[in-house]
């Protein structure tokens, strides 16, 4: 692919607590990897050879792995501050050829710039990647003539007035006569939709439906659908010095990192990943697309299914389901994630004070890194637990736990004389 791809991964994260505190998002470790090193591998297979990525200066992780990515060369590029989309554009305007591929780092299916890079551009040079939407009054939506072709675009419109169910999608074919009409637009949050639309209606633009390769990465729990990708990617492995017991069962692709180990009685029902140096213990359960980061440890009597379990942490018994747990965490035994509504509604989970619903029935929970809990905690369906915190034992957590808090249930311990016996 000779097109320049511009990323976008300077952004501040705000929806994606806990996960946010550190790096940006794209850089959350998925499979033994961060996202955007997925990305990368897919634009390696394009042969991509002319990437750009804007990143914020205070971000040092993402600077480091990708000064030391290996495969193609990336130039990196800073956003001084985070004031949206059309900011991080003219913040490296000079570095821009005058026709490029605006994404993000979280598009690990590198079919998304396959479909971009095929448009006709309709002789303006620009042209957006769409899809359909049943929640328009969240996105960019277009305003469609009879024809289908695109006239405006309308931010976030009032529900049910809404022009379309046809949304940007975030992947984009642009070209210098749009970013000149950018640099004339106020700043705003929204200065890059605004110039998007402006452009819309004086010229034609070319729309390229998705055909389902592109995943989003808006909230924690969109982690769950790049994680299934990943692993459906993935050639089944084991890697040198894996060990699985003879007492063991394994069923279906499991990959499994340098190292790892299976140990007695376990069950493992891929798809899974087991990382380097992690253990699934004895009697432990690992199943349904769960991942195992390096160092990572089921200990005993533990089931593990559809979630992730962070580098370096460990789960001493229980069960966890449907969760995304950071590095670095201690569960004590005993921890249970809820992870479905009594009803089977979708599950809702609070955002910046808002309730957002997942769209999913199965939602356990969402921990930072670092977090400890004593013996005999769980948890409600959707709820958060900011990284730093700790959990007492026997505590139910019904409502989301800010970073680096105590929490703990007041449980009464009475006592009375059994008298003389």
């Amino acid at each position: 692919m000779n097109k320049q791809i511009v990323l976008l991964a300077a952004g501040l994260s705000s929806r994606f607590f806990p996960f946010n505190a550190d790096n940006h998002k794209s850089m959350f470790s998925v499979c033994g990897k961060p996202i955007i090193g997925w990305t990368l591998d897919g634009l390696k297979r394009l042969k991509a050879d002319n990437v750009l990525v804007v990143i914020s200066k205070e971000d040092t992780k993402i600077k480091e792995y990708l000064e030391n990515y290996d495969g193609i060369k990336v130039k990196i590029a800073y956003q001084d501050e985070a004031l949206g989309m059309g900011s991080a554009i003219l913040s490296v305007k000079k570095l821009l050829d005058d026709s490029f591929i605006l994404g993000f780092p979280h598009f690990v299916n590198e079919n998304v710039f396959r479909e971009v890079s095929g448009l006709e551009a309709g002789g303006s040079g620009v042209g957006l990647l769409v899809n359909e939407t049943d929640e328009p009054w969240k996105y960019g939506i277009l305003i469609l003539d009879k024809n289908g072709e695109a006239t405006g675009i309308v931010e976030k419109p009032e529900k049910g007035k809404e022009p379309s169910n046809i949304k940007a999608s975030g992947c984009y074919l642009l070209n210098g006569e749009f970013v000149e009409l950018l640099g004339k637009t106020p700043l705003s949050e929204y200065q890059f939709e605004a110039a998007l639309d402006k452009f819309v209606k004086l010229k034609k633009v070319s729309l390229v439906k998705d055909k389902g390769a592109l995943m989003p990465l808006k909230y924690p729990w969109d982690i769950a659908a790049i994680k299934d990708y990943i692993l459906k990617q993935m050639p089944e492995k084991k890697s040198a010095g894996s060990t699985v017991s003879d007492t063991a069962t394994v069923r279906g692709k499991v990959v499994m990192g340098e190292d790892a180990k299976i140990l007695d009685f376990a069950l493992v029902e891929g798809p899974a990943y087991i990382g380097k140096n992690a253990v699934v213990g004895a009697y432990c359960i690992l199943r349904d697309g769960s991942v195992l980061e390096e160092g990572a440890e089921l200990e005993r009597y533990a089931d593990c299914t559809r979630s992730i379990i962070g580098s370096g942490s460990h789960l001493h018994s229980g069960f966890v389901g449907d969760s995304i747990i950071g590095s670095s965490v201690r569960m004590g035994a005993g921890f249970i994630t809820a992870n479905r509504r009594i009803d089977r509604n979708a599950v809702s989970v609070e955002v910046k004070s808002e309730k957002v619903s997942t769209g999913n029935s199965r939602v356990g929970v969402l921990m930072g890194n670092s977090v400890k809990t004593g013996i005999n905690v769980s948890t409600m369906p959707g709820v958060i637990i900011g990284q730093g915190s700790v959990v007492g034992p026997m505590t139910c957590i019904m409502k989301n736990v800010p970073e680096k808090t105590l929490i703990y249930a007041e449980n009464t311990n009475r006592t009375r004389s059994l008298g003389n016996s």
